[in-house]
């Protein structure tokens, strides 16, 4: 999924088999990634993805994973360089145009990060797809268009917080103060993680209830300098826009 987060490190939550193919071919699933779970250290699932790639650079498998891994990393243009080598394998994978998509927004290439995002709409109309371009629309200030996205997202899953989260950012952006509530609301749902505290502290800031932004702060356990850490990226956003944001690493 992708989500906002304010640009702070406490708030930043959120053995492979390779198979042959014979020249011009590839098979789409010639890794089990799965394995990778049982590989604690990161850096060790990446350097066994390269090891795989260098035996086939046809595994469009391997070149996904690569690409979600750099992203859990929040190494942004690492990913985007992956999942653009997955796609000249296969260019309407959808997973790696999320992916692709999701890395240019995260690097503040929002022009072509809402291509890719349009591209991977039309194979297929999911949640992910539907977020990816509304992130872009967003960062290219396009608030209204970017929310009519993340209610299309809605409506496939109407709990989701990551989208509600964002629905409430982009109101924010815009002084609408509908957005506090609805921030109010993902912030205090049972399943909420630091990631969506945070972005109440943020959208409290962007609306000019400091006071709430404080109090939600505190209430999180949050400490002052991170909590003023927020404050500053609410006033840089109302000049940037969502650029001031980072976007949240793959779960």
């Amino acid at each position: 999924m992708i989500s906002y987060i304010p640009k702070i490190g406490p708030a930043v939550l959120c053995a492979v088999f390779i198979s042959g193919c014979t020249e011009g071919q590839f098979e789409e699933r010639t890794i089990n990634t799965s394995d990778l779970t049982r590989v604690d250290n990161p850096d060790a699932r990446i350097e066994i993805l390269k090891s795989t790639l260098s035996q086939n650079p046809q595994d469009l498998a391997a070149l996904k994973a690569l690409g979600a891994e750099y992203s859990r990393q929040a190494l942004w243009s690492e990913s985007a360089a992956s999942y653009r080598e997955a796609l000249i394998l296969k260019n309407n994978d959808r997973e790696a145009l999320v992916g692709y998509s999701k890395a240019l927004s995260a690097t503040g290439q929002f022009a072509p990060a809402l291509n890719e995002a349009k591209k991977a709409i039309s194979a297929r109309p999911d949640v992910d797809a539907y977020v990816a371009a509304g992130v872009a629309q967003d960062g290219l200030g396009r608030q209204e268009e970017a929310q009519a996205l993340y209610a299309k997202a809605l409506s496939k899953n109407k709990r989701d917080l990551d989208v509600r989260s964002n629905i409430a950012l982009s109101k924010a952006m815009q002084g609408d103060q509908t957005a506090y509530s609805l921030m109010s609301g993902v912030a205090l749902a049972p399943d909420a993680d630091n990631r969506h505290k945070s972005n109440m502290v943020l959208v409290s800031a962007l609306l000019g209830r400091m006071d709430d932004a404080k109090g939600y702060g505190a209430k999180f356990g949050m400490s002052r300098k991170d909590v003023n850490e927020i404050l500053k990226i609410a006033a840089r956003a109302r000049v940037e826009g969502a650029t001031a944001f980072g976007v949240a690493r793959t779960n």
